[in-house]
């Protein structure tokens, strides 16, 4: 972490227009803050609070100029702008060259995560209470990327991402390389298994669709890729979320009602964790009957080179074709060494053991 951050906020000030006396930040109050900073080790922070007013933002432009002349004389400088203290949403943004940082761009992205990371569509006043931001702000920004198709209103709720998100969300994907990568893998244990697969990924308390074969009989209705189910009852979302630490878990799943969707559904957040320690344990997770009636299904997690889980495989099957026992065969046999041999690819170390001793994936970390 830098030391001698100096902070130099400016007060959010909306009803006057009054130019309050801790913006006036001359160049010799900068330079001698990091003269004297400098003289310990580690880099320098300069952190300028960023107003609605237009003279605020002119100090913030003038501290970020002065920040990159000092750069090159004083080592690395961290410049951030905040709409609050140094506690603020935006902080840190450590050894950044501060010549590089276009703050509209990274507020652009941060207000696109918190509508992504809600629960259906977030009002306006939600996406101010999630980011800090002022609601002037705040809304010239959602009116910009309503403008641009990246975000849209839903039934009069709040908003949802847009469209235009699509497109750019699908070339994202396609760069990570997963679904090329893992395709030939699914195919594979399609031939193997001769029922259906797929490759979802984790989005908030949901799963969504990104590859997928599908065996002649359709067990549950068809869903696009793309389309998301609830994690909480799929065995694709309780493998990933078996990724995550209990505390994440509940913070993700915190407003989620639990519907019955089959007859064997978790129908509590408790439930459900101690359905995770168990597929933590295994290192694959069964879902029986907890998604629909007479739908079992099979899963196991991908992981990358951190070995942190980044999608799942699994296999769906009729219940009235295949029994729960060799739904546990399916997992060891194929489903698991299938996730285990994408995770190499994707260049997760082997290892981890499960099922009388069969070395399957790598185990999750204890928790």
């Amino acid at each position: 972490m830098p030391r001698g951050i100096i902070q130099r906020t400016v007060d959010s000030v909306y009803d006057t227009g009054k130019e309050p006396a801790a913006t006036r930040i001359s160049a010799d109050q900068v330079r001698t803050s990091v003269l004297s900073s400098s003289r310990s080790s580690g880099p320098v922070g300069i952190a300028v609070g960023v107003c609605r007013p237009d003279w605020c933002r002119q100090v913030a432009a003038l501290a970020r100029v002065r920040a990159a002349r000092l750069w090159h004389h004083y080592g690395s400088v961290s410049l951030c702008d905040t709409d609050d203290p140094i506690s603020g949403p935006g902080l840190p943004l450590v050894d950044t060259d501060p010549r590089y940082h276009v703050e509209s761009a990274a507020r652009t992205l941060k207000l696109l995560s918190a509508v992504a990371d809600s629960d259906g569509p977030v009002s306006l006043s939600a996406i101010v209470a999630r980011l800090g931001w002022s609601k002037p702000a705040v809304y010239r920004f959602v009116r910009t990327l309503e403008a641009m198709g990246a975000l849209r209103q839903q039934d009069g709720k709040g908003y949802v991402l847009g469209p235009a998100l699509i497109s750019l969300g699908q070339s994202a994907l396609h760069a990570t390389r997963l679904p090329e990568i893992a395709h030939p893998y699914l195919e594979k244990l399609y031939r193997q298994l001769g029922e259906t697969v797929v490759l979802t990924v984790l989005h908030g308390d949901e799963v969504s669709y990104i590859d997928r074969i599908e065996a002649d009989q359709v067990i549950v209705p068809r869903s696009n890729l793309g389309s998301r189910l609830p994690a909480y009852c799929t065995s694709t979302g309780q493998v990933m979320l078996a990724g995550l630490s209990d505390e994440e878990v509940r913070r993700r799943l915190a407003q989620r009602e639990f519907v019955a969707e089959g007859p064997n559904t978790l129908r509590s957040l408790d439930e459900l964790l101690e359905r995770l320690d168990q597929v933590r344990r295994l290192g694959y997770a069964i879902n029986d009957e907890e998604l629909a009636v007479g739908h079992r299904a099979v899963a196991a997690p991908l992981r990358d080179h951190t070995g942190g889980v980044v999608a799942a495989i699994s296999v769906s099957v009729a219940a009235a074709r295949v029994s729960y026992e060799d739904l546990v065969r399916f997992a060891t046999d194929a489903v698991a060494p299938t996730a285990q041999a994408v995770s190499a690819e994707l260049g997760a170390k082997p290892g981890g053991h499960a099922g009388g001793g069969r070395q399957l994936i790598t185990p999750y970390a204890t928790r």
